[in-house]
């Protein structure tokens, strides 16, 4: 069995940098609050890391425009639901 370099871990079958998850984290909870908070944190952080940089970078720039377009939050769907890789709801207009 190979050991790993202790700065690295491996998400989703890929190696990375203590460094990166801290700043795949930071991105997430920027997103979460930016969202406000609706939906599953757990679920929403797990898909979070399967997203690709550019997707996470798309979504951080489509939450105000999503929010602007339901400004009630009831009416929104869970982050979870909006961000999963699956269905990427936040590329829908």
């Amino acid at each position: 069995m190979q050991e790993m370099h202790p700065n690295y871990k491996k998400v989703n079958n890929k190696n990375i940098s203590n460094k990166e998850e801290a700043s795949i984290l930071s991105e997430f909870e920027s997103a979460w609050v930016a969202y406000e908070r609706k939906g599953n944190k757990q679920t929403s952080l797990r898909y979070w890391k399967k997203l690709s940089s550019e997707d996470r970078s798309s979504i951080m720039k489509t939450i105000p425009l999503y929010i602007q377009s339901r400004p009630e939050k009831k009416f929104r769907k869970n982050f979870e639901g909006w961000i999963n890789p699956t269905n990427k709801m936040w590329q829908d207009e």
